[in-house]
């Protein structure tokens, strides 16, 4: 884990998914607009080797179309 330590449990989620499966990946926990915990494991750009962080940016990918699905019957449920 390039000498990462896990010191909550969203890290070591984090840390152990990037791990596994080889990946980047960043998550945040929030309530009312408050960021509660933020972790990020692997790297933004392999080419320059940059880490990845929890603010870094990166394209949205096919998980978009699965949240608007989500959003969409969301409003369906509440009969908006």
């Amino acid at each position: 884990l390039h000498g990462l330590t896990a010191s909550n449990p969203l890290e070591k989620a984090v840390l152990g998914l990037s791990s596994y499966f080889n990946v980047s990946i960043s998550a945040a926990v929030s309530l009312d607009d408050t960021q509660i915990i933020a972790a990020a494991a692997g790297l933004a750009d392999r080419v320059k080797g940059t880490p990845m962080k929890p603010s870094s940016l990166v394209p949205g990918g096919s998980v978009t179309k699965t949240m608007t699905s989500i959003a969409a019957l969301k409003l369906v449920e509440a009969k908006r």
